[in-house]
């Protein structure tokens, strides 16, 4: 029951975060009707995890994971609490808007090293992909329903009770929190054994050196090694996905109903595979299914390339965010499996910062292949799905292959790295 409290109080904090992709750029461009700024407002997740993420894995490692999650919860409940109250007053500055949306940005990178840890801690290995799956489907929910609904709200409401209802959702996810996570009384010698794990007392802090402890564990891993730089591949050549509705207006020259109905396909496609992880993964080995899911986004995005009519490109915009969903969830849920816990948070924030910082560049390659191309977006989609396919084949070639026939779910240990103690 408890988990259940946990997970429906993070699904809340998920909606929160949808809200707040549209919710804030539509204040900084009702305020200062600024494009560049109203751009700014869109790239503050980005600009968050290329900021903090550094700090962030290792602060993480060494506080409990609940105390994270509380407090990344009230920064966010508190800086969108301040932005309704910018929106109503009408202030017309930019400056603290970006401000404040920046410092929610940041606390949202502190939020997701702490809840992976927490999952790790509160569910059993057999359990992973089911948690993570409810919360991948979330994510992929959030981003279809958080902005419909901040837009009809600043239509109907104004975009100030968009944030405030999006303050609310980070206040129930504390409470939740603080409900189900928090110690009611210090443990004895005796039962601390049976509590949630705490990380042990280490020296002091040392950013860097704590960094580097994290690099060195993933150079050590091939497993997660590879499959982290797969994925920051595949987040790369996933930035061609920003020209979509380029693609679809002017490309294909088709209406704004049909180009919704493209990118709802999508968004449906990516909940789909968020609740189908848990079924194939009961089934198939884990570390194939990543393989394959990167290999069938990378066909999908080079159909996209040739897609003639709307159907096509729908069908092939289904498939690869089915793809990316069900590889995104698989690869989290083997990290948590097989990372000690006391690295679990740097590891977690060096891959996140690094997919999230790949994205962006790939939209600038793709942007520059389709302006050299005379604005056929057409060569940025092959180009990025034969990247993705060539890369899962490599990748299966020379390491998760071995890893897959190892073992059921292909992620078995050879021995038993939470026991070693941290440097």
């Amino acid at each position: 029951m408890q988990r259940r409290i946990f997970l429906a109080g993070q699904v809340t904090s998920l909606f929160g975060d949808g809200l707040a992709l549209l919710a804030v750029p539509l204040l900084v461009l009702q305020l200062t009707h600024s494009p560049l700024a109203a751009g700014l407002a869109s790239a503050m997740r980005s600009a968050g995890y290329l900021v903090v993420g550094v700090l962030v894995g290792p602060i993480a490692d060494r506080t409990t994971a609940w105390r994270l999650l509380v407090g990344a919860d009230a920064v966010r409940a508190v800086a969108f609490t301040a932005l309704g109250v910018l929106a109503w007053l009408h202030v017309p500055q930019v400056a603290p808007i970006l401000g404040i949306a920046f410092a929610a940005a940041c606390a949202t990178v502190f939020f997701d090293a702490a809840l992976a840890i927490t999952v790790q801690d509160l569910y059993p290995r057999d359990r992973l992909v089911a948690a993570n799956s409810t919360i991948e489907a979330a994510s992929q929910s959030a981003r279809i329903i958080g902005p419909v609904a901040a837009g009809l709200l600043a239509t109907t409401a104004g975009v100030q009770v968009a944030l405030w209802i999006d303050a609310a959702t980070f206040v129930l996810s504390l409470s939740t929190a603080v409900l189900v996570l928090r110690p009611r009384r210090r443990p004895s010698a005796h039962t601390r054994s049976q509590a949630i794990p705490v990380a042990p007392r280490r020296p002091p802090l040392r950013f860097w050196r704590d960094f580097a402890d994290g690099l060195r564990y993933l150079r050590a891993q091939r497993l997660i090694f590879t499959l982290t730089v797969l994925f920051a591949i595949t987040n790369l050549c996933l930035g061609v996905d920003t020209l979509l509705i380029y693609f679809c207006r002017v490309t294909l020259n088709l209406t704004d109903l049909t180009t919704s109905g493209v990118i709802a396909a999508g968004g449906a496609a990516g909940v789909a595979g968020a609740f189908a992880g848990p079924w194939l993964a009961a089934r198939f080995n884990r570390v194939a299914l990543v393989t394959g899911s990167v290999a069938v986004a990378g066909c999908a995005v080079a159909v996209m390339a040739g897609a003639r009519s709307w159907w096509q490109l729908a069908i092939a915009n289904a498939a690869l965010l089915f793809a990316a969903a069900l590889g995104s969830l698989l690869v989290r849920s083997i990290r948590q499996e097989l990372v000690p816990r006391h690295l679990l948070g740097r590891v977690t924030a060096a891959a996140r910062t690094l997919f999230i910082s790949a994205t962006p560049l790939g939209a600038i390659v793709a942007s520059g292949i389709t302006t050299a191309s005379g604005g056929s977006p057409r060569p940025a989609f092959l180009a990025a799905g034969s990247v993705l396919a060539v890369s899962s084949v490599a990748a299966w070639g020379t390491t998760l292959r071995h890893h897959a026939l190892s073992g059921a779910g292909g992620t078995r240990q050879p021995r038993d790295l939470s026991a070693e103690k941290p440097s």
